[in-house]
């Protein structure tokens, strides 16, 4: 009997080295029990062919609110080689999309509603964590029924006059989807007030306070010109009343809007709702809604 080495195929473990093997006259060759041989870490992790899987775990996958901005805690495993020079780009994009843009983009609309970019000398192990705060978009720039996720890319850290040039490599993309909020916020009121003076008894459902902020409220109004240009609080008001989150009962309030007599019953008004921040500009769009009625003679 004679102790014999060899060398294990490359496909069966990570490490390239030796096991002891005994020879016996006539019987074939067994290895020796792995509990004999001393374990060596892995040189890397290009022998693991799961940890080259890029994965991400976010912190929020459900109501993201693209009216808010939201913070999507990400983590990052998988994400080996990456090179200096080069980033992770983490962005909200639609599930769908699968182009490869020649420059990252560096917008916010309703098919990127945010990113961070995360450099190679963050990367440790193959891992990253890092911060995404999706942007804030205002009302009629968000379509309802989109399909979302949190996605990844490769771009380059340098900066052209185009922007930051994108790779071509799709080793590292990958996605983990996320729902975006679809709101429903609701007034109930008589679409054809007399025009001879008195209120309008508004009812509301689906104004959560959450979406309030600090020192925020509902302002209601009436007038002719809707809601006006996006990110701005409607303009010329011919009523207007303001209601606090304290009024508000699981998303619902009813209150009453007063105006004036003589308006005019062969125009369209509109009869709507923004949130009023304490500083008296648009806070967000979350709970923006709006109505059209006349008044009658």
């Amino acid at each position: 009997m004679r102790l014999e080495s060899f060398k294990n195929a490359k496909s069966s473990l990570p490490s390239r080295r030796l096991a002891c093997a005994l020879a016996l006259t006539g019987v074939a060759s067994l290895p020796l029990t792995p509990a004999l041989a001393e374990p060596e870490p892995l040189n890397g992790p290009g022998d693991d062919t799961q940890s080259f899987l890029p994965k991400l775990n976010l912190s929020l996958t459900e109501n993201v609110n693209p009216y808010i901005p939201c913070t999507i805690y990400v983590e990052g495993t998988g994400f080996y080689g990456v090179q200096l020079g080069q980033r992770v780009s983490v962005y909200v994009g639609l599930t769908e999309d699968t182009s490869k843009p020649e420059y990252f983009p560096e917008t916010i609309d309703d098919t990127h509603l945010g990113f961070v970019h995360v450099p190679a000398e963050r990367i440790e192990d193959g891992a990253f964590k890092t911060e995404l705060v999706t942007g804030q978009l205002w009302y009629g720039q968000y379509r309802a029924g989109l399909e979302y996720a949190v996605k990844t890319m490769i771009s380059y850290a340098e900066s052209t006059e185009e922007g930051h040039r994108t790779s071509e490599t799709t080793k590292y993309d990958t996605q983990a989807p996320i729902t975006v909020l679809t709101e429903s916020p609701r007034l109930d009121f008589n679409k054809d007030p007399s025009a001879a003076g008195g209120s309008i008894t508004v009812r509301g459902t689906g104004f959560e306070s959450r979406y309030i902020p600090a020192g925020a409220r509902l302002r209601l109004f009436i007038n002719r010109a809707g809601l006006g240009e996006p990110g701005q609080l409607a303009p010329d008001p011919v009523s207007l009343i303001t209601v606090g989150p304290e009024k508000i009962n699981n998303g619902a309030f009813e209150v009453n809007i007063p105006y004036v007599s003589g308006l005019d019953t062969t125009k369209k008004y509109t009869l709507g709702v923004q949130i009023m921040s304490k500083t008296g500009t648009l806070a967000n769009d979350a709970l923006t809604t709006a109505e059209t009625f006349m008044f009658t003679a």
